[in-house]
């Protein structure tokens, strides 16, 4: 569907209705709303519709997930509204009921291109963000989740730098989400740069380990049909601005991923997978399964439910706030103070993938057993929790390892004191860490 929208001269599209009967507004039998208008000493004035960008953000069309590829690759589109018709390229942006010279590009330049330029702008944005935009839409059917992307993920693969993908989630270091997210240019790897790391033992195990640290804008349930290791497996949006918490600051060496092909065998991922993967995504079939063999850091943690605490402000990530958190890794923080009337304990919250419910078999779990943490390099600030389910185990939610209050327990006459602020030490430094290996499906 990429390279069908891309050719096209012109693509029509039907921004108005709720369906595709609807018509065309002015075009078909469906007639446009009448453009109110006064005349006031013999010169008309005429009430503006509202922009482009209102109208589209609101239509039915921008909230199915199919429709997503046609606005990114076509390179001219043609939207019919219930109010008039507006024009788009990859340049500007003009409406029927509104007069433009279109030699001043500086007038019209300004207008919102809802899809970042199509195949024009440099790499159109980076796969990352238009992961983000197609899990925000409606599908009629779940399972074409990957589907509706497939024009997307065939589009970066072809790339001189190709970013491929598994089950949805981006195999290869993408540059450009470090140069949107940090804007350091001593962060972006040059071509020369990328090939050397990509020929190091370990790229892609570190690359693909990273790119699983995905983070859903609310807690959610499964879609059945898909690993929960990947954002395609969750029926949730993914957060905006920093849903990839990509460890930029040099790749995470020491983590070891292997992929189990049809014959049961286990291969560590390698250019020569990806490549195998690239294929055979092309042609809709995929010679691995979905469980993941991964050899990483491990560190046992359990929680502890706080449903009424008093902590001020919600977890902050990147910007954007979550969910007030109730489950809680605790630990004393004894060797912060000197004095040991004045111990702090630390509080880690869990940001949890899946949707749990204060009575839920889930529920009890998180209260008296213990969860792998799963580190994929021992300088990372984040990580994943995991439950075992059956021979395998599941995604379970987020830790960051730095923890989000400290608090000082004072003499029995004062106050406990709340010190939003983070902290120098981790609870790595306080629990035991280990080589582990593990299944996750």
């Amino acid at each position: 569907m990429d390279m069908v929208y891309h050719l096209a001269t012109v693509t029509l599209v039907a921004a108005c209705g709720e369906d595709a009967s609807f018509g065309l507004p002015g075009v078909s039998s469906v007639l446009r709303y009448e453009q109110p208008a006064i005349n006031i000493n013999g010169r008309t004035w005429l009430c503006a519709h509202l922009t482009l960008q209102d109208q589209i953000m609101s239509s039915r069309w921008c909230s199915r997930a199919w429709t997503y590829q046609e606005g990114l690759f076509a390179r001219r589109r043609l939207y019919f509204t219930e109010t008039e018709v507006y024009f788009e390229c990859n340049t500007i942006c003009t409406q029927e009921g509104t007069a433009y010279d279109l030699h001043l590009l500086d007038d019209v330049y300004g207008y919102t291109n809802l899809h970042h330029g199509g195949l024009c702008a440099d790499y159109h944005g980076c796969l990352d963000d238009h992961i983000q935009e197609v899990s925000q839409r409606k599908l009629t059917y779940e399972s074409d989740v990957l589907n509706v992307m497939g024009g997307i993920f065939r589009s970066f693969s072809s790339m001189p730098f190709p970013i491929r993908h598994f089950w949805g989630v981006p195999i290869d270091r993408n540059e450009w989400i470090t140069r949107s997210f940090w804007m350091s240019s001593w962060a972006i790897p040059d071509e020369t740069r990328r090939v050397a790391e990509a020929q190091e033992p370990g790229y892609f195990d570190a690359v693909f380990a990273d790119t699983l640290l995905w983070r859903l804008r609310d807690a959610s349930h499964r879609r059945e049909g898909f690993p929960s290791w990947s954002w395609a497996g969750w029926v949730s949006p993914l957060r905006g601005y920093d849903a990839w918490a990509i460890q930029i600051r040099g790749l995470t060496m020491g983590v070891k991923v292997l992929l189990q092909s049809k014959d049961g065998t286990w291969k560590r991922i390698s250019e020569e997978v990806v490549s195998e993967i690239d294929t055979a995504n092309a042609s809709g079939t995929v010679p691995y399964s979905h469980i993941l063999r991964i050899e990483t850091w491990v560190v046992q943690v359990t929680f502890k439910y706080l449903p009424d605490n008093d902590f001020k402000g919600l977890y902050d990530l990147g910007g954007t706030t979550i969910s007030k958190a109730v489950y809680y890794l605790v630990l004393p923080m004894t060797d912060i103070d000197s004095s040991p009337e004045h111990q702090r304990i630390g509080y880690w919250p869990l940001i949890p993938t899946i949707a749990v419910t204060g009575n839920d078999e889930l529920h009890r779990e998180l209260c008296e057993e213990t969860f792998d943490f799963l580190l994929f390099s021992p300088v990372a600030f984040c990580g994943l929790v995991v439950r075992k389910v059956g021979n395998v185990s599941e995604r379970l939610g987020y830790l960051n390892i730095e923890p989000f209050v400290v608090k000082r327990e004072g003499p029995s006459e004062s106050e406990p004191t709340w010190e939003y602020r983070k902290s120098e030490k981790r609870f790595t430094d306080y629990l035991p860490m280990a080589m582990k290996t593990i299944m996750l499906g």
